[in-house]
């Protein structure tokens, strides 16, 4: 081989060899702001800054959109930022942000997670308003570990919240009634069911109702 030929190759090395040194340089410093920023939004939220923490946030949720942790934060930061004027719409971005959040634990197969990441985002001092379809799956979620209690409070956020002919109310209605009969409360059930055949004489699922729940009347 030449002498130019062989300087060319080595060219060649060391421009990849620079390369590749310039990527992990580069990941290495993306990863440290991360983290950077990671320290600044734990410190404003523990300080009690909440719309600076919930802007920190918001930069890490871009970073990594599909980290439920991260966006749990974020929403848990709105809601805390909710008498903060500077930050407009708080509560609308959270509300939206506690669906995501909730949706990608269920993706993930992670249903613990979920049902405590309603937990977390509307007991105090959160005390945040989901989405009647957050609200539906918290509930549900719910139901199925038998923590009752808490599906009664999300069922009953939601008949609160949502228009009577709605479907959502409709349901939560529905489920409620299930839910205090599960939880041997009987004369609740039965005051809830009464309610719902009344509202909604016409609705389907009746046919499905639970047969100690179709013996109330």
């Amino acid at each position: 081989m030449s002498v130019s030929g062989s300087v060319a190759n080595w060219a060649h090395v060391g421009g990849l060899l620079f390369g590749v040194a310039g990527a992990f340089a580069f990941h290495l410093g993306v990863e440290a702001d991360t983290e950077a920023i990671r320290n600044e939004a734990e410190y404003y939220a523990g300080s009690g800054i909440a719309g600076a923490a919930a802007v920190k946030y918001a930069q890490l949720a871009e970073r990594a959109p599909d980290d439920p942790y991260i966006l749990l934060e974020k929403a848990k930061a709105e809601a805390a930022s909710r008498h903060e004027t500077a930050v407009p719409r708080s509560m609308e971005n959270a509300a939206a942000d506690a669906a995501k959040v909730v949706d990608l634990f269920l993706k993930q197969g992670r249903r613990d997670e979920a049902l405590a990441a309603a937990h977390d985002l509307t007991d105090r001092p959160c005390s945040l308003e989901l989405l009647p379809r957050t609200l539906l799956i918290a509930g549900s979620l719910a139901e199925t570990k038998r923590d009752f209690a808490f599906s009664a409070q999300v069922y009953g956020d939601l008949i609160r919240r949502a228009p009577a002919e709605s479907p959502e109310a409709e349901k939560a209605w529905y489920r409620l009634a299930h839910v205090y009969n599960a939880a041997g409360l009987p004369d609740d059930a039965r005051k809830v069911w009464a309610v719902y055949r009344q509202r909604y004489p016409g609705s389907s699922w009746v046919q499905y109702a639970d047969s100690p729940l179709i013996a109330l009347g």
